[in-house]
């Protein structure tokens, strides 16, 4: 870290000692060989419009000022190569470049020209200087040239810029004509980055951007590619096709991972260059997945594979967002270049969450928005808030970290356009639906127990599971159940928040067989196609249905519907023996816990018996 600032501050003093010392030192200083004035010398008159103008401007110079303009130009390159302050060594790197091959020489006339009528229109009184690459081309202008009255909020900057540039095509494209082909303003307080893109024969040059750095009105630095690509700039008679640029860019790509890449934009034929290889070829990306992106170049001459550049980062920053009911919720986003992914890392443990948008079909966008902490889907943001709360509730009060204790990234679908969630065994993946009944819009993301009851699944399939058919899969449904009203403790109602009409309350854990819950149809089911019941509450009233699958016509066996059995149980247990004084309940906390223990110990295959047999041993 010393060696680095010490660096910089020698470079910054290098800087100032060039840029701030009066205009006499400027232009005498043997250490300043690549003046713009010097390479005035050996220009005639007529090339350089009114140099009396020049003189004028820069007043304070003095003769010696005038001497110089009538020097030969050879004997400016001699100095040049004499004195040339390498920026290499100036900064304490080792200097391999060979001053003898760099330099002025490199610059035609009418470069030269170009730079001093800049000089000129612009009216600095400090000379422009110059800095080249080890091949000799220009890689950076550092001037002092005054705009004018330009703002960058008003766009007159950017077109003061663009005007500026436009008028030496021999200077800022070694061309006869400069090809513009788009522009864009970046601006942090008062300095701004003008970026221009350059085409040459109407076609795109990937790698010859300009950099145009103003403070103010004043333009500070130009940096960038100068010169024409050293390639011939003609489209090639016979194109790609899409199809084959992807099995080109699959080849990049592990045998294992080529299915999984897919094209994500068309391809843009243009100018590339890859170190010193230029080409004209194919510039596109390509993904194996939302955040994995990658740009792709294929030469289209050797139909090669020549470049691929990842784009994705794994930049997790702070975001937040605000939920269905209005609330700011803090969590932590993705960042990828300019955009923000809803993609979590604190939860779960050494895993992620990823909330994505269930709409349409596959593949399916990942939640995203612009800026970190404004955009978000209020879905997306309730979704991913439920969530946080039912892993914190697991961490807590079972000591266990959910969804998966092997560990493992958890996927949310919002939004899906049913009246309906469920989630996906062994995947922790789960799906929230969003639409509207009776002219109400229904989201089930806003249900923090149904949220609990979808997630609580994963957590007993990743503990041994319990069979979804018949008896053992309703009591997976009623353990969800039971968790889902324990980190919602307002009532003993499940998804009594979809519908502000209480017309699609989900269960009622207290009261199963009341009216208040919507009975189950199931009206293809083998045994009775017209049969509708409401949830039992005693054993008594059990439904023995046949289990189908794959159809799934009798509701497996009746897993949501004889669930209402275990449902009153477990109320009972926690709280209803007292509220109805029939006996006295261990609480909502000793319930949960005895409950958790028992999950943890029940066969697949366990039956209602099997499950209050194993809870009353706890």
């Amino acid at each position: 870290m010393r060696s680095w600032l010490i660096i910089l501050i020698i470079a910054a003093l290098t800087y100032l000692y060039f840029s701030q010392s009066n205009n006499q030192q400027a232009l005498d200083s043997p250490t300043d060989p690549d003046s713009v004035i010097k390479l005035n010398t050996g220009i005639d008159s007529k090339d350089v419009e009114d140099t009396e103008t020049i003189k004028k401007r820069r007043e304070n110079v003095g003769s010696r000022e005038a001497s110089r303009l009538n020097k030969d130009q050879s004997e400016v390159l001699a100095a040049v190569k004499k004195d040339w302050p390498n920026v290499k060594s100036q900064l304490g790197f080792p200097s391999d470049v060979d001053k003898s091959q760099v330099g002025l020489s490199k610059l035609s006339s009418k470069q030269i020209s170009s730079l001093v009528e800049l000089e000129q229109r612009y009216a600095t009184l400090n000379s422009t200087r110059l800095k080249f690459d080890e091949s000799g081309q220009i890689s950076q202008i550092f001037p002092s040239f005054e705009l004018g009255n330009v703002t960058a909020d008003s766009g007159t900057l950017e077109q003061a810029v663009l005007d500026m540039i436009a008028p030496h095509s021999e200077l800022f494209a070694d061309a006869d004509a400069l090809e513009i082909r788009d522009s864009s303003v970046n601006c942090v307080a008062d300095q701004c980055r003008i970026e221009v893109k350059k085409s040459f024969n109407g076609l795109p040059a990937w790698d010859h951007d300009l950099v145009v750095s103003t403070k103010g009105s004043k333009v500070v630095s130009i940096q960038g590619a100068f010169n024409r690509p050293g390639v011939d700039p003609q489209a090639p008679k016979n194109l790609l096709s899409g199809s084959e640029l992807l099995d080109i860019a699959r080849s990049g790509f592990l045998a294992s991972d080529r299915d999984l890449v897919e094209l994500t934009e068309q391809a843009e034929l243009g100018i590339g260059q890859v170190g010193a290889n230029q080409f004209v070829g194919y510039r596109f990306q390509v993904g194996n997945g939302e955040l994995k992106r990658y740009q792709v170049y294929v030469d289209a001459h050797t139909k090669k594979l020549v470049r691929l550049l990842p784009l994705y980062s794994h930049a997790q920053v702070s975001a937040s967002g605000e939920n269905l009911s209005g609330q700011t919720y803090a969590f932590q986003a993705e960042q990828t270049g300019d955009k923000f992914y809803m993609l979590d890392k604190r939860l779960p443990i050494g895993h992620e969450t990823i909330v994505y948008i269930r709409e349409g079909s596959s593949p399916w966008p990942y939640v995203s928005s612009s800026d970190a902490n404004v955009g978000w889907d209020p879905s997306a943001v309730s979704a991913l808030q439920n969530f946080e709360m039912l892993v914190n509730y697991y961490k807590s009060n079972h000591n266990y970290d959910a969804v998966d204790k092997y560990g493992k990234t958890v996927q949310i679908g919002i939004n899906l356009p049913e009246l309906n969630a469920w989630s996906t065994n062994g995947e922790s993946h789960f799906v929230f639906g969003k639409t509207v009944f009776d002219g109400v819009e229904i989201d089930f993301a806003r249900s923090l127990d149904v949220m609990a009851h979808e997630i609580t699944h994963e957590v007993i399939n990743t503990n041994g599971g319990l069979e979804y058919q018949n008896q053992s899969g309703a009591l997976n449904e009623s353990i969800s159940d039971s968790f889902g009203s324990l980190v919602d403790s307002s009532n003993w109602d499940i998804g009594e928040d979809l519908d502000p009409n209480s017309r699609l309350l989900e269960r009622d854990m207290a009261n199963p067989n009341l009216p208040s819950t919507p009975p189950r149809k199931l009206a293809h089911c083998a045994s009775s196609p017209t049969l509708t019941v409401n949830q039992p509450a005693h054993m008594l009233d059990f439904v023995k249905l046949p289990f189908d699958p794959p159809l799934d016509t009798c509701d497996n066996g009746g897993v949501h519907i004889n669930s209402g059995i275990p449902n009153r149980a477990f109320y009972l247990l926690a709280e209803g023996l007292t509220a109805e004084g029939t006996g006295e309940s261990v609480g909502r906390t000793k319930a949960g816990e005895l409950l958790f223990k028992t999950m943890l110990q029940l066969p697949k295959t366990a039956n209602f018996i099997e499950a209050t047999t194993g809870l009353a041993e706890q």
